[in-house]
C-alpha cells in the first residue's frame, strides 16, 4: 500500500511508480496493492572486488589525494608562521 506522501510525489512526476531494478513491462499491483515484478540480472564482476580497488576507487571520487595534498600545503604554512 502507498501513504499519501509517495502517492502524491509519483502524482507531481517527482517519483517513478516502478521499483529502480524492475524488468519494463514486468510490473503488476493487485487489487489488494501488492507489488510483484521481476529483477533485472546483476551484469558486474563476478567476483567480490579487492580491498585495493575499493580503496582506489573511493579516493578517486573523493578527491582524496587533493585533500591530502592541501593538507600537506596548509600543515607547512603553519610551520612557516610558528
Amino acid at each position: 500500500m502507498l501513504t499519501f506522501r509517495e502517492f502524491y510525489e509519483i502524482c507531481e512526476g517527482k517519483k517513478p511508480d516502478t521499483p529502480p531494478h524492475a524488468v519494463p513491462g514486468t510490473v503488476n499491483r493487485d487489487s489488494s496493492g501488492t507489488l510483484t515484478y521481476t529483477l533485472q540480472s546483476y551484469e558486474g564482476p563476478a567476483r567480490k572486488p579487492s580491498k585495493k580497488e575499493v580503496d582506489k576507487l573511493v579516493v578517486r571520487q573523493s578527491g582524496g589525494k587533493k585533500v591530502k595534498k592541501h593538507a600537506k600545503k596548509v600543515a607547512k604554512e603553519i610551520k612557516k608562521i610558528s
